[in-house]
């Protein structure tokens, strides 16, 4: 199917989600995280979720992925010249292409608006290209400078995080690399197969 090779296409490159609209990507959030007027308020009149905020998982991971997110984008845009969400559209359509824009929204998370709306810039810069399909369809493929960008950005991203993971502040409690990745892609998957009760528990979780 192409969402799970799709999936597979988003768990090899150091993001965890797409971000439709650039005002709230996460690479926005790590910086703003940064300044002290946007640390959490540890109160609990205020907000019980932030109560103790950065001893709890969920925000370890929000922070990590932003942060995540946030160096790609650095990185891609000092040695490509590209943004990471510019991309991660392009690796996911590298998975499962030629693809109709309503399969790669679906694989991309997002709305089919949201691609068609990027399409136009994509295939005018060069990266894309659309040919009739089925019906009223648009099959999406990659061009060579496309596949070119998806393969050369992809290893630069890979070599730089695999860096990161062996950083010397780590030696004390090295990262286990392999287990990690597996950890982490079960983890993706049991997260998009649970589904969540009305009262917001993720059924089949045990109970306190």
């Amino acid at each position: 199917m192409p969402e799970k090779r799709a999936a597979r296409a988003r768990a090899a490159a150091p993001v965890l989600h797409w971000v439709q609209d650039p005002a709230l990507s996460s690479a926005g959030w790590a910086a703003a995280a940064g300044h002290p007027l946007c640390q959490p308020v540890d109160t609990q009149e205020v907000n019980w979720f932030t109560q103790g905020m950065t001893t709890r998982i969920t925000f370890t991971l929000h922070e990590l992925v932003a942060a995540l997110d946030g160096y790609a984008d650095r990185v891609l845009g000092e040695r490509f010249g590209v943004s990471f969400n510019h991309f991660v559209f392009l690796a996911v359509l590298a998975d499962v292409e030629p693809s109709d824009m309503t399969t790669l929204a679906r694989c991309l998370g997002i709305s089919k608006a949201a691609v068609s709306k990027r399409v136009p810039a994509l295939v005018e810069g060069g990266w894309i290209t659309g040919a009739p399909g089925a019906g009223r369809s648009i099959l999406l493929q990659l061009t060579e400078r496309g596949a070119t960008l998806v393969r050369e950005a992809g290893d630069v991203l890979e070599g730089e995080f695999t860096a990161l993971l062996g950083h010397p502040a780590l030696a004390e409690d090295p990262v286990d690399v392999p287990r990690l990745d597996r950890q982490l892609s079960a983890l993706a998957h049991i997260v998009r197969a649970t589904p969540v009760s009305a009262a917001g528990t993720p059924q089949g979780a045990a109970s306190s």
